[in-house]
C-alpha cells in the first residue's frame, strides 16, 4: 500500500529544520549570554586575612612568608590552600598559589591587598592588568593574649611556645586562637588555629624583613575599576568574547594589551 502522509508533517519538518539554523545561531552567542546570566560575584579576601584573625599576623617590621591553609569554613570547593603572605605594619598582600584556585581563577589570578586598621583593600587581576576597591564592615582592634602551661614544639625547625589569644572586634565580638610563637623569630606566630573553626594556618620559609611600601599599593600602570564586581563582569565578557573565536583567531589571552614598562613589579614577585 502507498504511504499516507498526514497533511501537517511536512509542516512540522520544515519548522525542525529552522529551530535547527536557529538553535546554531544562538549556539554561538551563549558565551557571551552566560557572562550575564547572573550578577558578578566578585573573589574576597580570605577570613585569615579580613576577619579576627588578621590583627594576629600584623607586624611591625614586616615579614614575607609561606602559608598553608587546612580545614575551617574556608576551605569551600575551589578555595585556595596555600600562597604567600607579605606584611608591613598593619597591611597584608596575599598572593594565593595559582594551581590551587578554582571557580573564580577561570578568569585570571586574584591577589588580594588589605590595610587590617581601616578593614579596606584591593583586588588584583593580573590577566586584566586592573584593581578595584574592596572593603568590610567588622574591624578588629584589640588583643589578649594569655600563657598556656604547654610543651613547645618545632614548627619549620622553629622552637615555639603556644598561647591562647583573644582578639575583639569593634562591635563586642570575641574570636579565640592558639598561637604558636616561633621564640627565635621574635615571637612570630607560626601556626594559628581559631579555636572555633578549627582554621588553622601554618607558616614557612619566614623572612623578617621590611618589604617595600609600594608593594601595598596597587601597581602601576594597572587600570582601576569603581567596583569589585564591574572589574569581574569585565573578565567574564571578555572570557566569554575570547570563547567565540575560532582557533586561528584566538591568542590564549584575554586580549589584553602589554603591561607598561617601567611600572611595578606584579604582585607574587617580591
Amino acid at each position: 500500500m502507498p504511504s499516507v502522509l498526514h497533511p501537517i508533517w511536512p509542516g512540522i519538518c520544515i519548522l525542525a529544520i529552522a529551530l535547527a539554523f536557529v538553535g546554531c545561531g544562538h549556539s554561538k552567542r551563549e558565551d557571551v549570554a552566560a557572562a550575564f546570566s547572573g550578577p558578578p560575584l566578585a573573589p574576597q579576601p580570605p577570613v585569615f586575612v579580613r576577619g579576627s584573625m588578621a590583627l594576629i599576623l600584623t607586624n611591625s617590621s614586616g615579614y614575607e612568608a609561606r602559608v598553608a591553609v587546612e580545614g575551617g569554613p574556608y576551605l569551600e570547593p575551589g578555595a585556595a590552600v596555600g600562597g604567600e603572605l607579605v606584611c608591613l605594619g598593619t597591611k597584608l598582600l596575599f598572593n594565593p598559589d595559582p594551581n590551587q584556585k578554582k571557580g573564580s581563577s577561570q578568569i585570571g589570578r586574584f591577589n588580594f591587598l588589605w590595610d587590617v586598621t581601616t578593614a579596606k583593600g584591593y583586588l588584583l587581576s593580573e590577566a586584566l592588568q586592573a584593581y578595584a576597591p574592596i572593603s568590610s564592615s567588622a574591624k578588629f582592634t584589640n588583643v589578649m593574649t594569655k600563657a598556656e602551661a604547654a610543651a613547645e614544639e618545632q614548627i619549620d625547625k622553629h622552637p615555639c611556645r603556644p598561647e591562647e589569644v583573644t582578639v575583639s572586634s569593634e562591635d563586642g565580638e570575641k574570636a579565640v586562637f592558639t598561637v604558636w610563637r616561633a621564640m627565635d623569630l621574635k615571637g612570630f606566630p607560626m601556626r594559628v588555629r581559631s579555636q572555633s573553626t578549627r582554621l588553622t594556618l601554618t607558616f614557612s620559609q619566614v623572612h623578617l624583613e621590611s618589604p617595600p611600601e609600594e608593594a601595598f599599593a596597587p601597581p602601576d600602570g594597572f587600570a582601576k575599576y569603581d567596583t569589585a564586581e564591574g572589574l569581574i563582569g569585565e573578565l567574564r565578557l571578555r572570557q566569554a568574547n575570547l570563547r567565540r573565536k575560532t582557533p586561528r583567531e584566538t591568542t590564549g589571552d584575554l586580549d589584553l594589551p602589554a603591561r607598561p614598562a617601567g611600572g611595578q613589579r606584579p604582585p607574587g614577585s617580591y
